[in-house]
């Protein structure tokens, strides 16, 4: 035929060598990385050339988020493995968590499933509460705090006793100093082994 108005698009030999230069539609992957599918574009093909590295002309298929599109090793058809990239996971020793930056199943050693707590234990399939690690943790804080507020109450009552001392302190401080000292009374006597579920007394204001 004399004229035509469509594109010429080669065909190639056992080879992979065009018979003929043209367009076509390609589709492009790391060949040199990870071999991830990294796209589609045209390319003009040479007669007697081969398409660019990296590239074929098999379209895949467009899988779940879930999914990567990997050109298999062999170059040959697409293969779609897990992809968790951009998800957190933890370690199943340390607990450290770290964000998964490669296509593939997760790796030995870690899981996505996220602790519950700082006590948690993987038991193989699921984390697992160490309660009495997490009751003794509680008690401790609950004694340091306890011990924080009683020298604050001690501080305030020396202080305000001295200033009554010294006719120095006003109706109100002289008024609230027996707060402070119910308060210090009411700290001495919480049971710290009751954490977390204590009932603070109320400070003086």
């Amino acid at each position: 035929m004399k004229y035509t108005v469509d594109i010429a698009q080669p065909n190639f030999d056992k080879n992979g060598f065009a018979t003929q230069s043209g367009w076509l539609q390609i589709y492009q992957y790391a060949y040199d990385a990870t071999g991830e599918y990294t796209g589609t574009t045209y390319e003009y093909v040479i007669k007697d050339m081969g398409l660019s590295a990296g590239s074929t002309l098999a379209a895949p298929i467009i899988p779940a988020d879930d999914k990567a599109i990997v050109r298999s090793e062999d170059s040959k058809t697409w293969e779609y493995p897990a992809d968790h990239r951009g998800k957190p996971i933890f370690n199943a020793e340390t607990q450290a968590a770290l964000i998964v930056d490669y296509i593939g199943e997760i790796k030995a050693g870690f899981t996505l499933i996220e602790l519950k707590t700082p006590f948690d234990k993987w038991d193989g399939k699921k984390w697992v509460t160490d309660k009495k690690a997490q009751k003794e943790q509680a008690v401790r804080l609950a004694e340091s705090q306890k011990k924080a507020l009683i020298s604050e109450a001690e501080t305030e009552i020396t202080l305000l006793e001295r200033k009554s001392r010294l006719a120095m302190a006003s109706d109100e401080e002289k008024a609230i100093v027996n707060a402070w000292e119910i308060y210090s009374v009411q700290l001495s006597e919480v049971n710290t082994e009751t954490a977390p579920n204590i009932n603070w007394p109320e400070k003086p204001q």
